[in-house]
């Protein structure tokens, strides 16, 4: 059964009008392995979301997220998905690198009753790129944003769906697919305040953080899964 995913927000600017993307600017090109994050933006990709809300993205993909940071390092692509722990040791004060969003963070423990501890710092995954570059395309990675958002609840209610698109890109089979994305928490965009902090669980990441720039404080969310079904939150949208 097919369901209509309807999203209204205030994050949106008024500079930033859905599906109408500045002209003349080339697409952002974003660095991606074989991770649970890649998995939400081949989502985005497959479901046309980057060009719903009006921005052009090419996914480069590259075999692991050390590749990622030095392609980014190296400016061939304008931001890259990879693990706080590399970013840490790979960053360094002239690249001016910044976290725009904390995407997913490894279960440590998946005990029997489902409940995860999910706040391994070393390995979570988030989407890092140039302070200044993304400030000077601001619009369009608030786009980025909404398309990753967009893209995290469809995975999050249909895992076995997005199955179907990724292991055709990872070269993977289903079972192992699957696998992966039970053994990481992906994280959504309005959680990003509460998980990032200083008082948060991922608080160490505060000081790195450049992604609150492109929030407003009144941002607001509403999914309707409509047609009579009653309206629910995957994931962590609203924590």
């Amino acid at each position: 059964m097919m369901h209509k995913l309807v999203i209204t927000t205030s994050m949106i600017l008024a500079s930033l009008v859905v599906g109408c993307a500045p002209i003349g600017e080339p697409p952002l090109r974003i660095a991606i392995s074989k991770t649970a994050g890649s998995a939400v933006f081949y989502s985005a990709q497959e479901h046309g979301l980057f060009t719903h809300y009006g921005v052009e993205v090419e996914l480069v993909e590259l075999n692991s997220r050390g590749e990622s940071w030095e392609s980014f390092e190296d400016g061939d692509t304008d931001a890259a998905l990879m693990t706080f722990e590399g970013f840490v040791h790979g960053s360094n004060p002239v690249n001016e690198a910044g976290i725009l969003v904390l995407i997913a963070s490894r279960c440590d423990t998946i005990p029997a009753s489902g409940i995860r501890d999910c706040h391994n710092h070393a390995e979570a995954e988030i989407l890092v790129g140039s302070r200044s570059a993304m400030m000077a395309r601001r619009d369009d990675w608030q786009r980025v944003l909404m398309a990753f958002e967009h893209s995290r609840l469809i995975v999050s209610a249909d895992t076995l769906g997005c199955a179907v698109v990724n292991i055709s890109r990872e070269h993977c089979d289903t079972t192992a697919f699957l696998q992966k994305m039970r053994t990481w928490k992906l994280h959504g965009v309005m959680a990003q305040d509460s998980l990032l902090r200083r008082s948060g669980p991922f608080g160490e990441m505060e000081a790195y953080w450049h992604g609150r720039a492109f929030m407003s404080q009144s941002t607001t969310s509403q999914i309707d899964y409509g047609r009579g079904q009653q309206s629910r939150y995957p994931g962590d949208y609203v924590r």
